[in-house]
């Protein structure tokens, strides 16, 4: 399955929404082509690789995905900050099953994911995912076991044959090991190998010896869709509460000889972890009289400098953020690199 652009992919599930739309679940790059897709562009099955053609194949139409921060990574310069490659395309009942093959599949997933006792649609504690046997179902590699080895696993991803493209994401699970799976198999819903068939993760990239994947509770929750199960599913998760916060915070210093510059760049998420545009940071370098500020721009990022600078060092701290409908929420600020969000520090190149 796929976009009219893109070779092959895997249809993750059937997810519904709160008005019982029902949608087809999986990456951005398979869906809507690594963002070059457009709202409303054919969603085909089977896809392109294996004979899909547009509109004859057509079961859906995308519908959202959630945009990839991508860039260039290499001398110091790290890639942009991402939670998920994730998207959905507008189906229907008819064109589109809840279930994998009846023949050598899972079966049907549940609609309710793992390890939500208190049924916020959120995981109770990911940690508890470490260890956990789970299967998927693939284009390529069909029905696979394997297990979950680590989470909160920070990876850099290529998007482009040489990696000058490259996307860094946060928070993700990794399966082990060897022969999960492989290309073509992006999309696939992981689910708890165990009766129950719990969703845990959205596959979307693998290295040969590990499998990564989204954590689903985040990627239902993007989209305001649950799992359209094995029975009723249950209510989509509710919008993410109208607040942001800091999700990234970097710095990089550049020489001019015997000066140099400060090179601060700020990522705003709101409740969701998705990128927030026309938020305003403001804050202040150490040492400076005065505040500086910009504003974030469609990536959710914005950028202060400071010049002439003959410190060994330098530290740049957010004073606040404001936008227009959002509030700002410092206390959920942080930082995948290990700082708090609020305050990073550049030393002189």
């Amino acid at each position: 399955m796929g976009h009219p652009s893109i070779t092959a992919g895997t249809i993750g599930a059937r997810v519904k929404d709160a008005a019982n739309n029902v949608y087809v679940l999986s990456n951005n790059h398979v869906l809507a082509a690594a963002n070059d897709g457009l709202i409303g562009d054919g969603t085909l099955q089977p896809g392109p690789y294996d004979g899909g053609t547009d509109p004859a194949d057509r079961i859906g139409t995308l519908s959202a995905y959630e945009v990839l921060n991508l860039g260039y990574s290499g001398y110091g310069v790290d890639p942009p900050s991402n939670l998920m490659d994730a998207a959905i395309a507008l189906s229907t009942t008819s064109a589109l099953g809840n279930s994998t093959p009846t023949d050598d599949g899972y079966g049907t997933p549940n609609p309710l994911i793992y390890g939500d006792a208190t049924g916020d649609t959120l995981f109770d504690n990911p940690s508890a995912l470490l260890g956990l046997a789970v299967q998927k179902y693939g284009r390529t590699t069909k029905l696979t076991r394997g297990q979950v080895n680590e989470v909160a696993v920070t990876i850099d991803v290529c998007y482009d044959l040489f990696c000058f493209t490259v996307g860094r994401f946060n928070d993700q699970v990794a399966v082990c090991c060897a022969g999960f799976s492989d290309g073509g198999d992006s999309g696939s819903l992981i689910v708890s190998n165990d009766g129950n068939r719990n969703p845990v993760a959205l596959l979307f990239a693998g290295d040969g010896t590990r499998t990564y994947a989204n954590r689903i509770d985040l990627v239902l929750r993007r989209f305001h869709v649950s799992i359209d199960g094995s029975s009723s599913p249950p209510p989509p998760p509710p919008p993410p509460a109208a607040t942001m916060h800091v999700g990234d915070l970097d710095g990089l210093g550049t020489s001019q000889g015997t000066t140099w510059t400060a090179v601060i760049t700020v990522l705003i998420h709101d409740a969701a972890h998705a990128p927030v545009s026309g938020a305003r940071v403001t804050g202040k370098f150490s040492g400076a009289l005065k505040s500086t500020s910009c504003t974030t721009g469609s990536t959710g990022v914005c950028t202060v400098t400071r010049s002439k600078l003959k410190t060994a060092a330098a530290s740049f701290t957010v004073s606040g953020v404001t936008h227009s409908t959002l509030t700002y929420a410092a206390s959920n600020n942080h930082d995948p690199d290990g700082g708090d969000g609020k305050t990073v520090s550049v030393a002189k190149p």
